[in-house]
């Protein structure tokens, strides 16, 4: 059900969506998403006294992009569902090169065995 109800509030917004004028917006959000956050959840992983498969988690969620709920949330208290699609498409696109590359250098510094099976 929620995928229903993600998928037409993607839907409802994106025509409304103007990459163009919106650039410094969603490339913020792919500095921000894709590039400051993970060095800090990487480090965080590295350095906090935690269990492997946490460190695993916590290397995972670093490398994903933003999530479609702040759309609904955006939607619900009055915010931009606008700008949360946005954000939401362009990292979800970016994050198709960042991911893999994410996971390799991630796992090398905290020190996990990665094997790409």
């Amino acid at each position: 059900m929620s995928i229903l109800l993600i998928g037409a509030m993607v839907k409802d917004h994106f025509a409304e969506c103007d990459f163009r004028s919106s650039f410094r917006v969603c490339w913020v959000s792919v500095v921000l998403r894709l590039g400051l956050l993970p060095l800090g959840m990487i480090a965080l992983a590295k350095w906090l006294p935690c269990s492997t498969e946490l460190r695993q988690v916590l290397l995972v969620a670093a490398a994903m992009p933003s999530a479609i709920f702040p759309l609904l949330i955006a939607r619900l208290y009055g915010g931009s569902p606008v700008v949360a699609t946005q954000v939401a498409i362009v990292t979800t696109l970016v994050s198709l090169a960042t991911i893999p590359l994410w996971l390799r250098a991630g796992a090398a510094f905290i020190g996990l065995d990665f094997v790409a099976e």
